[in-house]
């Protein structure tokens, strides 16, 4: 999946392309105005569009408005990130036909939960190169991750972060929508 991720801070475009390069395996293209996130819809395809509402020169409503007016753009999915709370501007985006909205700072799950929502779940992941593993016997391997990976001290708890904390470090908020 081809993805343009148009926002002004450059820290939002990449924790969002670490995400989904590594969740989603998602190539990606970046910008950081709505002026430029036309011209490169315009001469590229996109499987989806990551837009924030707030960005110089055209903002994301009006590359909204614009892309929905495109023919060729018209159907494009794309997902609105704003820290725009206000009930007005949702109204308004929903009206342009806007595919989704995810306010910030984002949560991981719920980006890849709206893409998924949206486009539909990722491709089937590549297979992982394999290196032999003789403990396990002749002609027996494992995934090279697996193999890769440092053992874990004793008593680790797998997978657990601090509380209220995400895989990008932002804390957890309640959002009503």
């Amino acid at each position: 999946m081809h993805v343009l991720i148009c926002d002004d801070d450059g820290a939002t475009r990449f924790l969002t392309k670490r995400l989904l390069t590594r969740r989603a395996g998602c190539t990606f293209a970046e910008c950081g105005d709505g002026a430029a996130a036309l011209r490169l819809i315009g001469e590229q395809h996109f499987d989806l569009v990551l837009l924030d509402v707030e960005m110089p020169k055209v903002d994301g409503l009006e590359a909204l408005k614009m892309i929905r007016s495109t023919p060729a753009s018209s159907k494009l999915p794309v997902i609105m990130l704003s820290k725009e709370r206000r009930e007005e501007v949702v109204v308004q985006l929903v009206a342009l036909g806007v595919s989704g909205y995810i306010l910030k700072p984002m949560k991981p799950d719920r980006l890849l939960s709206a893409v998924e929502q949206v486009v539909g779940p990722p491709p089937m992941a590549p297979s992982v190169p394999s290196v032999p593993f003789p403990d396990l016997g002749p002609g027996a391997s494992v995934p090279m991750a697996l193999a890769a990976e440092p053992p874990l001290p004793p008593g680790d708890p797998i997978g657990q972060k601090p509380a209220g904390e995400s895989e990008t470090g932002y804390t957890e908020q309640a959002i009503q929508t």
